[in-house]
């Protein structure tokens, strides 16, 4: 099998396991990678994450365990108030994961937290598309994702940010990115700024979103638009927790 091939048949066993749990569950919300996808352009990804509280965990380790899912990781991070758990499952000889963010979700950079029922109060209904395979699940809102993958900051979430930046209300995101040091959220912003004018920047999104036109004028949207959020979040009172 080529390796597209075994990305689709790995990305098509996390379509079909969000489709299994969301049957059995409203009890969680996702978030990153796969939340991206219901909103813009189509990205791989072999991991999926979900938060969730702590009362929904027993019937989706029961779920995924029942799928053959195996539990890697917990993790508990008491100084940041956050517990992790790992599992997986392989496909094609190779892993898919989905992780837990359980009663919390944590910027370790920022330390900004978003409590899991501030994160599903400010999620929807959406349809989680894959390459070749959908499903209908809870995913976090757009501008909250905007919000958390700044703080974050890592390459790919600003790819995220770039591609969701064109229906998002700023506003807003500035609100949902209100936590954790604001010192440290500026930086992360400013970070991103000159990240994403790189020529290099450019060339990794049209890979990785797989995009046929030219990103130039997104991408400088999205500048213009990162420059206005960080005036917006200095206006903001910040909170350790949302």
């Amino acid at each position: 099998m080529s390796q597209s091939g075994y990305l689709t048949s790995r990305e098509t066993e996390i379509i079909r396991i969000l489709r299994v749990l969301s049957e059995a569950t409203d009890g969680f919300v996702v978030i990153g990678g796969y939340a991206v996808n219901a909103f813009g352009q189509h990205r791989f990804s072999v991991n999926c994450d979900l938060a969730t509280n702590r009362d929904n965990v027993p019937v989706i380790d029961a779920i995924l365990l029942g799928e053959g899912y195996e539990l890697r990781r917990k993790e508990a991070l008491p100084p940041i108030g956050v517990t992790i758990r790992e599992y997986s499952k392989s496909v094609g000889g190779e892993p898919v994961s989905v992780e837990l963010f359980v009663d919390t979700v944590v910027s370790t950079t920022t330390r900004g937290i978003w409590t899991y029922g501030f994160i599903h109060d400010n999620s929807v209904e959406a349809i989680v598309v894959g390459a070749t395979d959908s499903t209908p699940s809870r995913v976090a809102e757009r501008n909250l994702l905007v919000a958390m993958k700044l703080h974050t900051g890592r390459t790919e979430d600003l790819g995220d940010v770039v591609m969701l930046s064109e229906r998002v209300d700023w506003n807003t995101v500035a609100r949902c990115a209100a936590c954790g040091s604001k010192e440290q959220l500026i930086e992360q912003i400013d970070s991103a700024i000159r990240e994403i004018s790189s020529a290099k920047f450019a060339s990794d999104l049209k890979s990785t979103f797989a995009i046929r036109a030219d990103p130039t004028f997104r991408i400088k949207q999205a500048n213009l638009d990162l420059h206005s959020l960080r005036t917006l979040v200095a206006e903001q009172k910040f909170k350790d927790s949302l």
